[in-house]
């Protein structure tokens, strides 16, 4: 992708949101306004999800013992992996790469022992409603709906040799999106670090000395 000069910024500012200029920068083009809504909603989502996700505990736990603003957020940064927040890269790259059907590549997963990356959530049960709305949202705006029937069927397919429901996440909901824009699996788990380093500075700012 070419360097974009710093200059640019000047040019930026008079036209463009944040949002526009950062996907801008990730992705080498200025996105359609269709793309930039379900991007927009899908970030909004994950800023915060409550004080029991690792990171939050992490940055809270630093705030209280005296760290400061930055040293708070980078405890919790240092939490996000491939349980919390980093399984969509790992799912975006199923999806793009394993062409075998839902039941040989569930069958094998669980064969193996593996968790499949973006199913399952501590809290959400029947179904994740922040992934339900991004489905929607994906119908409503126009999207092909290719990755959803995919990991919809993955889902069904879970729950029928696991004998138990594990839900399409927020992780797997993030990994449609990005994949039915276009996004390289490689870039995946920005889109989750910058909305939730936002939330990270208010877990911080609640518990700071």
């Amino acid at each position: 992708m070419k360097q974009i000069e710093p200059s640019k910024l000047l040019d930026f500012v008079k036209e463009k949101s944040l949002v526009e200029v950062v996907l801008y920068y990730w992705l080498g083009r200025w996105v359609e306004e269709k793309e930039r809504q379900i991007l927009e909603e899908m970030m909004v989502l994950i800023v915060d999800h409550g004080d029991g996700p690792p990171s939050a505990v992490a940055t809270s736990g630093a705030a209280k013992g005296g760290a400061d603003l930055l040293r708070s957020v980078e405890a919790g940064v240092s939490k996000i992996d491939a349980s919390h927040g980093g399984a969509i890269e790992g799912l975006m790259k199923i999806l793009v790469e394993d062409e075998r059907n839902e039941s040989e590549l569930v069958g094998d997963y669980l064969g193996k022992g593996e968790r499949i990356p973006g199913f399952g959530h501590r809290i959400y049960t029947d179904f994740d409603p922040r992934t339900k709305y991004l489905f929607g949202r994906l119908r409503e705006l126009g999207f092909g709906g290719e990755y959803v029937k995919r990991v919809e069927g993955i889902e069904r397919e879970l729950e029928k040799q696991k004998g138990k429901r594990l839900v399409i996440n927020i992780d797997g909901a993030m990994a449609v999106v990005l994949l039915t824009l276009g996004v390289e699996p490689v870039m995946a788990n920005g889109f989750f670090l910058w909305p939730r380093t936002a939330g990270l500075v208010y877990r911080a700012r609640m518990n700071l000395r």
